[in-house]
């Protein structure tokens, strides 16, 4: 999880990378859409320290298979943890795209 004065953070004007999966997609994970599938995939390949997951499907299956998953809510919150937003602010703006989240 992204927690500590360790954890990483990308320094402005990086860049991300696009990566896909080496190995054959588990045919397992059919029921999930191709980005999870891919998503979960890398995740196992490069052992990742988080993965980012919103489908309800995908992250029960991330959970059987161990591997540590964090959703766009989360991510929101520790990015306000760490004051670099603020959450409220950010969520009504997020109430006003298509992003649907159902409260707990």
């Amino acid at each position: 999880m992204l927690s500590g004065a360790g954890s990483p953070v990308l320094p402005r004007g990086s860049r991300c990378k696009r990566c896909v999966p080496r190995s054959v997609l588990d045919p397992a994970l059919a029921f999930l859409d191709q980005g999870e599938r891919e998503a979960i995939a890398l995740a196992e390949e490069l052992h990742a320290d988080q993965l980012l997951l919103d489908d309800a499907d995908a992250r029960r299956e991330a959970a059987r298979r161990n591997l540590p998953f964090i959703g766009t809510l989360g991510v929101l919150r520790e990015a306000a943890r760490r004051e670099l937003l603020d959450l409220r602010v950010v969520l009504v703006q997020l109430q006003e795209t298509s992003f649907l989240w159902i409260p707990s």
